[in-house]
């Protein structure tokens, strides 16, 4: 889960999407519902939506990642625009900006059509949800003092967010850590042994390294950088380290 600030709207949705919009009113009237709606006339319908540019601007504003599961989807092409209010129940928001946001295939499968508004869930880019978070070793969770307790509950569940394949992918990301804030040790005990101030120069420069090493986890960027400013936030070795650059 990111913090995420909307992008602008670009000129060519805010000037196509009364089109895109009349067409799909006129699919709700001929076939009379959202589900009955033939796919193929459905991918007309949103072409728009799904167009490279629109994902490309929603991941740019996204750091490239998913605003749900962190990950990086650009890779195996599942990069999607999901409707956050899903455009089966709410109609006329199906071709509004602010309704999108980039995230993967898995994500969107998981959520589906579920109505964010009935189960009262947390929206990314209605602020930072970094600070309503916690992590149990792999498992993402609400912090049990957030204002936001429920919404970050639910949002997690709509979206699977601690699924097999997820935990196994941070697991990862915290493994590098641990081994990563191991090397900072080495090199924060090396720095402090040091007798001589030429000795403690040199060594500063690999402490700092170490440092920027552990610390790269946590740029947004990177996949599970919310998990690994958790985990950074607590570590003490990394505490002590930032001391000697202030």
């Amino acid at each position: 889960m990111i913090a995420y600030i909307p992008p602008e709207e670009p000129p060519f949705h805010s000037t196509g999407k009364s089109v895109s919009k009349q067409t799909f009113e006129d699919n709700l009237k001929k076939y009379g519902s959202y589900t009955k709606i033939p796919q193929k006339e459905k991918n007309k319908t949103f072409e728009l939506c799904g167009r490279s540019e629109v994902k490309d601007l929603l991941f740019a504003a996204s750091s490239g990642k998913c605003v749900y599961c962190e990950l990086n989807p650009s890779d195996t092409g599942s990069r999607e625009n999901d409707h956050f209010l899903p455009k089966s129940s709410y109609h006329d928001l199906a071709f509004d900006w602010g309704n999108y946001l980039p995230c993967c295939r898995n994500c969107n499968m998981h959520k589906n059509d579920q109505d964010p508004n009935i189960l009262g869930a947390f929206k990314p880019g209605s602020e930072d949800p970094r600070p309503h978070l916690q992590f149990d070793s792999m498992k993402i969770e609400p912090h049990p003092s957030s204002s936001k307790f429920s919404e970050i509950d639910q949002l997690i569940k709509m979206c699977k967010l601690n699924r097999k394949s997820l935990l196994k992918s941070r697991s990862i990301v915290l493994i590098d850590l641990m081994l990563f804030e191991d090397a900072l040790s080495e090199a924060l005990n090396s720095y402090e042994k040091a007798k001589t101030a030429r000795t403690k120069n040199s060594r500063l420069s690999t402490l700092r390294s170490a440092l920027e090493n552990v610390q790269s986890y946590s740029l947004m960027d990177q996949a599970h950088s919310a998990m690994s400013a958790y985990y950074l936030a607590k570590s003490k070795v990394v505490e002590k380290a930032m001391k000697h650059f202030e």
